[in-house]
């Protein structure tokens, strides 16, 4: 996956366009002269991602005084492309931080939903996807992880405890799309097709996300596992496909995981950015 940069050159055209590209992976050079590369496990290991998070979140979520916010929102909005246009409110001075600039709402119009059966759960860019090959998950934030990794032990039962879900049922094929969200993007995410919400796991520590799940009290290394089954039988919480599921606090990457039949077929590729609501496959 390419690392993201941010061009000033549209802003400030006067300027040479060398000295206004600012790549990311200029701030970690020092770590590629140690034999380690910016994406690799071992930054990833290294680097206190848990505390930055935590952070991150106490920096985004400090009131603003009303006479800051204008001017200071406003150098975000520019610097990241942000379609204030899009917003529900479009008034800077009405958000307290800029947690809640970055959690923004949409008027509800300007994000149809397609009729097709799979559509984007999130605004970003298309890092990857198709059929999921040798049982691993292809170009998460860089990286290559097995399903056993990135899921855990498949030790979860359905229908009350009855029997073990397997990845894929017989006749079906398991499909991924991997979405990275930029930080001027929509950071809510959307129910991609009607289903029910039956199990829920959380990692964790190991990747830099900002939500309640990021607590002191829970250990790196374990999962924690919630079902939804004992007070929502017998199918589990259903999520319409459109709805709300949930927001970032932080720049992101949305992994969608998914069985399908053989006949499925993606109307999307890598590389082109989508909006929640577009089309992602049909059967």
């Amino acid at each position: 996956m390419a690392i993201p940069r941010l061009s000033l050159r549209r802003h400030l055209p006067q300027m040479p366009g060398h000295a206004l590209r600012l790549r990311s992976w200029q701030i970690l050079k020092p770590l590629t002269h140690a034999g380690l590369q910016p994406t690799s496990k071992a930054v990833y290991r290294r680097a206190p991602t848990r505390l930055l998070s935590r952070l991150w979140g106490v920096l985004t979520g400090l009131a603003l005084p009303r006479w800051l916010r204008r001017p200071l929102l406003a150098l975000y909005v520019w610097a990241f492309s942000v379609n204030m246009a899009e917003a529900a409110e479009e008034d800077l001075s009405s958000y307290r931080s800029l947690g809640e600039l970055f959690r923004r709402p949409l008027k509800p119009w300007v994000r149809p939903i397609a009729p097709h059966d799979m559509v984007s759960p999130a605004d970003g860019c298309i890092v990857h996807l198709g059929r999921v090959r040798r049982s691993r998950l292809e170009q998460v934030k860089g990286m290559t992880y097995s399903l056993e990794s990135f899921l855990g032990p498949q030790d979860w039962r359905e229908d009350g405890g009855q029997g073990l879900s397997p990845w894929w049922r017989r006749g079906h094929r398991l499909y991924q799309c991997v979405i990275y969200l930029a930080p001027g993007d929509y950071h809510r995410f959307h129910s991609p097709t009607n289903w029910h919400i039956q199990h829920r796991r959380h990692f964790p520590g190991s990747l830099m996300s900002d939500l309640r799940t990021n607590c002191a009290r829970h250990v790196q290394g374990r999962y924690h596992d919630c079902s939804y089954l004992a007070w929502a039988e017998p199918a589990g919480v259903p999520a319409p496909k459109g709805a709300g599921l949930g927001e970032f606090n932080l720049g992101s990457t949305i992994v969608l995981l998914f069985q399908g039949p053989r006949r499925f077929g993606f109307r999307a590729s890598a590389g082109r950015r989508v909006r929640v609501g577009q089309a992602l496959g049909s059967l």
